[in-house]
C-alpha cells in the first residue's frame, strides 16, 4: 500500500501492524489504490484539524511569552508597605 500512495501522498506514516496515517490525499484516491492493488480496506477514517489545532500550527514559531522556573538567582520582590 506504501508504495502505491508513494507518489500521491506527502506524508505515509505506519502507526500499527496494520495502520496507516496518511495525509495529504483523500480518502476517494486511497481508496482507488487500495481497490488497484487488491488490498481490502477495513476502514478509511477522514480526520481534520480543528480551528485551534490549525491555529496553534500556524503560529508554534511565534511565542510571545514562555514558561519556565525562575532564575533561584533573582531575589524575590519586597512585599508592599502594610502586607505581612
Amino acid at each position: 500500500m506504501c508504495r502505491g500512495l508513494a507518489g500521491t501522498a506527502p506524508h505515509i506514516q505506519r502507526v500499527g501492524p496494520d495502520t496507516l496515517q496518511v495525509s495529504g490525499t483523500d480518502s476517494a484516491t486511497i481508496g482507488r489504490i487500495a481497490a488497484r492493488e487488491a488490498i481490502p480496506l477495513i476502514e478509511l477514517t477522514p480526520q481534520q484539524a480543528t480551528l485551534e489545532e490549525a491555529f496553534m500550527e500556524m503560529t508554534r514559531d511565534a511565542v510571545e511569552f514562555h514558561g519556565g522556573a525562575a532564575d533561584s538567582d533573582d531575589p524575590l520582590p519586597a512585599p508592599a508597605a502594610g502586607l505581612r
